[in-house]
């Protein structure tokens, strides 16, 4: 089995891998970044950690807590001219952190897709290619022993390889939830403020997210990257896997940093190419959300309480608004006398608003595994209550807000979740929301200080029959 050394340890990053961890954690916590939406592909910097470590924190910052089934990184090449794109398709790479698996299916459809993307370990094996490598401790940290890769390193960074690569990357991983990472740093060797001229023309094609006048950009020396072909390459095929908005979240310059210069140097770029659709979409709904709609919405759900309970057909699904026929996340919750007495619900948007609500209704008056079926006599003493969900997005735990929002954390089997109601009735603050959501998934109460805890956030719009 092949396994490419560590290359640049003790060189770009630190060599122990107590230190490197420790460091990345820190950079990680100093970063501020967000963005509303599935993170589908990032552009990070690829300097030494001491120049570009804070910049590269604030991409990978937005995808802490998430999971992916695989990671492609494409680095330009520094020290090969490679006459197209390769791939390591087997074996391993290695870091201070630990040996990472290759995902072999994934990158084999890669090499499929064109001829001018080759499976070869030219580049990869022996040589000393930092790009690509400086961004794998980073990956290791967010996620562990479960981090698959495709190492991609490319050699003619021409639009048509780009286009070629972008649309490859797409095929090979449609069928997977994939991270996209593009290895490039920005102008080289001007004084800063030459370099903050050329990097913000860089930058507003970046966030115009359209690859072709990056390349333009490039072609006509109004712009440098060391990268360009893997930003663009990272551009199609994060559009094709459903990524409608870049957003840059972080530039600086290598003197930025206390002992840089400012004569002579390098720009870092953070950014990220984000599928806002959900987001946008709930927004939309939720300005639709009259108070004529709660009042349907509560009666279907009652009205399909009493048809599960007495053995009726479900109630018929109104289609006189559009937003019944929008997907949406959502719980019903039935109390007796202010005590609870059932809440099942659908946390992901996978069905029409509508038929959401009369799942869940009859979910928590027949299949919540805490209490027994509702029973006929019960009826006319239930209280309902619904709760839209709006997408998850992962959190830290000191950005969750009791009261705003709900929680839903994860580690290996375990799920827990709470809705943000939950921390108003009992009064909890922060870490006892947590703690609680912990438990709730069958985990320790402190599990929510675990760094390979998946945390993630949601709002919600309730409404019930007694408001």
């Amino acid at each position: 089995m092949a396994i490419r050394k560590p290359a640049v340890a003790g060189k770009f990053y630190p060599a122990n891998d107590k230190t490197l961890s420790k460091d990345i954690q820190h950079y990680l916590k100093q970063a501020d970044s967000e963005v509303n939406g599935n993170v589908i592909g990032l552009v990070v910097p690829h300097a030494g950690y001491m120049f570009s470590g804070s910049v590269a924190a604030h991409a990978y910052h937005l995808v802490e807590g998430k999971q992916y089934d695989t990671v492609i990184i494409i680095s330009p090449s520094h020290y090969y001219a490679l006459p197209s794109s390769t791939v390591m398709a087997e074996g391993m790479y290695e870091t201070p952190l630990g040996q990472i698996k290759i995902d072999e299916t994934a990158a084999s459809l890669l090499v499929e897709t064109s001829e001018t993307i080759i499976k070869s370990e030219t580049g990869h094996i022996g040589g000393q290619e930092h790009a690509l490598e400086v961004q794998l401790p980073f990956l290791q940290v967010l996620f562990g022993e479960r981090l698959r890769i495709v190492p991609v390193i490319m050699g003619d960074q021409s639009y048509k390889a780009a286009m070629e690569l972008g649309n490859g990357i797409s095929a090979a991983v449609k069928n997977k939830k994939a991270l996209v990472v593009a290895s490039s740093d920005l102008s080289h060797f001007h004084s800063d403020e030459q370099a903050r001229k050329l990097d913000k023309t860089l930058i507003e094609s970046v966030e115009s997210f359209d690859a072709k006048s990056l390349n333009d950009l490039i072609s006509m020396r109004k712009a440098e990257a060391c990268g360009a072909g893997p930003i663009m390459a990272a551009m199609i095929a994060c559009q094709k896997l459903g990524a409608n908005r870049a957003k840059v979240v972080k530039y600086a310059t290598s003197g930025d940093v206390d002992y840089g210069d400012r004569y002579s140097v390098v720009g870092y770029l953070a950014a990220a190419f984000v599928d806002e659709s959900a987001v946008k979409m709930y927004e939309e709904a939720e300005a639709a959300i009259t108070q004529e709609i709660k009042e349907r919405l509560l009666k279907l759900a009652r009205d399909a309480v009493y048809a599960c309970v007495l053995g009726k057909p479900a109630p018929k699904l109104p289609t006189d608004h559009p937003l019944y026929a929008k997907p949406y996340g959502a719980f019903v919750t039935l109390t007796i006398r202010n005590s609870l007495r059932g809440c099942i619900g659908m946390i992901e948007a996978t069905k029409p608003l509508a038929a959401t609500v009369v799942d869940v209704a009859e979910g928590a008056a027949l299949r919540d595994p805490r209490f027994s079926p509702v029973d006929s006599s019960e009826l006319e003493k239930i209280s309902i209550e619904i709760s839209l969900l709006s997408p998850l997005l992962p959190s830290k735990p000191e950005a969750v807000e009791p009261g705003k929002h709900g929680i839903l954390v994860r580690k290996g089997f375990h799920q827990g979740l709470l809705l943000p109601q939950v921390a108003v009735k009992y009064g909890w603050d922060r870490e006892t929301f947590l703690s609680q959501t912990c438990m709730k998934a069958g985990l320790p109460p402190n599990t929510w200080t675990s760094e390979d805890l998946e945390i993630l956030t949601f709002t919600a719009e309730v409404f019930g029959e007694n408001d």
